[in-house]
């Protein structure tokens, strides 16, 4: 393997080993993918193996990695725009041509899919490695925002909220039928879903950091761990790549502001405390607290 990557972008994905290739899903691909049809690889549901893989392009030595709702679209557009010195050009509301997968033409063939972990070790040994990270609790509700909230008008969840909830309720078990959440049926979910043991099984979107980007490899095994409203966010992930660009596409982002009860703040506390352990150091100070609008 040679020691140079153009770019690469680990990707720690759970999938079911059993379903390689039986799956027909249509889904977003992600940083954080919830599915990967072209692999028969679907996300969301309770899985008895889970398989982490790493995509990797040999030509700039960097392993980059953002969790869903971490500003993974942002990433991988700026990564495009400065890569082949364009803006990508399909719609971001096209799903036939998504950014994020990797796979379509108009990446060319540079991405190696890595899924031994071995590989993917000696890769980290020598590979300048920058993740994304976003404030714990801040994300988990922007997730409920763009996919559980039953809010309608100009806040409404994105397409397939029925997907993700359904999701939702199979995994935890004890949610009725419904085609939406309220914040604190989310953050309630979320907590009896970690007590049980089983937070490894949630949507890539509600999947925890520490269960992602560094469940194989810590914060402190990474070159770069930032977040996204950094200034200098991209400026490092620009120079790694030979570029001087220091801003960054809009990222994409949930509209609508929720306040935040103490019940919920309470419950997200839990659910995120190794979250929290974990990254506090490379966090800005929360915006969530009881009574605030998020």
């Amino acid at each position: 393997m040679r020691a140079l990557a153009l770019y690469g972008m680990l990707f720690c994905i759970p999938v079911p080993a059993s379903s390689i290739s039986t799956t027909q899903n249509k889904a977003r691909l992600l940083l954080r993918r919830q599915s990967r049809p072209e692999l028969g690889v679907v996300m969301g549901q309770p899985l008895n193996k889970r398989m982490y893989f790493m995509d990797y392009i040999p030509e700039h030595n960097l392993v980059a990695c953002a969790c869903a709702k971490c500003g993974s679209t942002a990433m991988v557009t700026f990564l495009y725009q400065q890569l082949f010195g364009q803006p990508w050009p399909h719609p971001m509301s096209n799903m036939h041509k998504d950014i994020h997968n990797i796979y379509l033409p108009e990446w060319g063939k540079a991405w190696k899919v890595i899924w031994d972990l071995d590989q993917q070790k000696e890769i980290m040994k020598k590979a300048f490695s920058f993740a994304l990270v976003r404030d714990p609790m801040e994300r988990l509700i922007s997730s409920w925002k763009s996919k559980l909230q039953c809010t309608a008008g100009p806040h409404k969840s994105d397409p397939g909220r029925d997907s993700y909830v359904l999701q939702l309720q199979k995994l935890h078990g004890g949610l009725g039928n419904g085609t939406c959440m309220s914040l604190e049926n989310f953050a309630l979910a979320l907590f009896e879903i970690h007590q049980r043991g089983d937070a490894k099984y949630l949507n890539n979107h509600f999947l925890p950091q520490n269960m992602g980007c560094f469940n194989d490899f810590p914060p402190g095994n990474w070159s770069k761990v930032i977040h996204l409203g950094h200034p200098d966010t991209f400026s490092t992930l620009g120079a790694q790549i030979g570029s001087k660009a220091k801003s960054f596409p809009s990222p994409h982002s949930s509209q609508g502001v929720i306040r935040v009860s103490e019940r919920a703040f309470d419950l997200l506390v839990a659910v995120t405390a190794q979250e929290y352990q974990m990254l506090g150091e490379y966090l800005p100070p929360s915006r969530v607290a009881p009574g605030n609008y998020v």
